[in-house]
């Protein structure tokens, strides 16, 4: 690895460290953009646990594969508490937090209700992909002022391309089938990362995967389409602090 991806990696590291303690410390202001049952589950299993534990979970997560035992135990102890139960179920038990059991046998089977349930909402709603996508564009196109335009990817693929010092950033809004309603991503390009790209969502930041949005409803598309805008606002606000203080990168031969 070059001495500009280390610290790259380093950096990173350490922004993401603070993105998620801040997450947890300040109840979940980022997640709680993300219409996605995902997301729903991730902040109510986060609430089971008592709040003395919510922050060293959460840099387990981003700890990735570098995580301590103890970490990787953390991370497993979450996954089992969360996929067994459904989001009412979490949230009663949250009444009375209890600390994560890294102990715990491992559940294999996946609590699927909460998906199901979003699903019917959709069906009774009747909302198409192409109202989403309208109202959606038409949200960002009011608050971006870089030019929005469809992607060379094709499909239901747009694009927001800005330059940031000497990175180039591209916003990726997508519009998807009904479990896959909208995603928000990031690439960055940098002429020393020879050719390739970083990708970043904000579940990416956080260790806990895509948080991609399945809950959009008719009632709720408008106020849907303004967290879509505040969640795309965030993350480049948050990259771009990065990426254009020239001191986090220095160059190296």
């Amino acid at each position: 690895m070059n001495n500009f991806n280390y610290d790259l990696e380093n950096v990173l590291r350490i922004h993401r460290t603070r993105l998620a303690t801040h997450e947890v410390q300040s109840g979940f202001p980022l997640l709680r953009l993300n219409k996605s049952v995902l997301a729903y589950r991730i902040i109510a299993t986060f609430e089971t646990i008592p709040v003395a534990q919510r922050a060293e979970t959460a840099r387990a997560f981003v700890s990735g594969g570098a995580g301590t035992e103890r970490e990787l135990l953390l991370r497993r102890a979450f996954h089992n508490r969360m996929r067994t139960r459904t989001v009412a179920e979490l949230k009663s038990m949250s009444l009375e937090p209890t600390p994560l059991d890294i102990d715990e046998d491992y559940y294999p089977e996946l609590q699927g209700a909460d998906v199901f349930n979003a699903l019917i909402r959709q069906l009774e709603g009747h909302l198409t992909k192409a109202e989403i996508r309208k109202c959606f564009l038409a949200r960002f196109r009011a608050a971006c002022e870089s030019e929005i335009l469809p992607s060379r990817r094709g499909g239901e693929h747009y694009e927001i391309v800005e330059p940031v010092g000497r990175w180039n950033s591209v916003a990726y809004l997508s519009f998807g089938d009904d479990l896959n309603q909208f995603n928000c991503t990031f690439r960055m390009k940098h002429e020393q990362l020879q050719g390739s790209s970083l990708r970043f969502s904000l579940g990416g930041l956080l260790g806990l995967g895509d948080l991609r949005w399945n809950d959009i409803s008719r009632e709720t598309l408008s106020e849907d389409a303004h967290k879509a805008v505040g969640l795309w606002l965030a993350m480049r606000s948050f990259l771009f602090e990065i990426m254009n203080d020239p001191d986090k990168f220095v160059p190296h031969g």
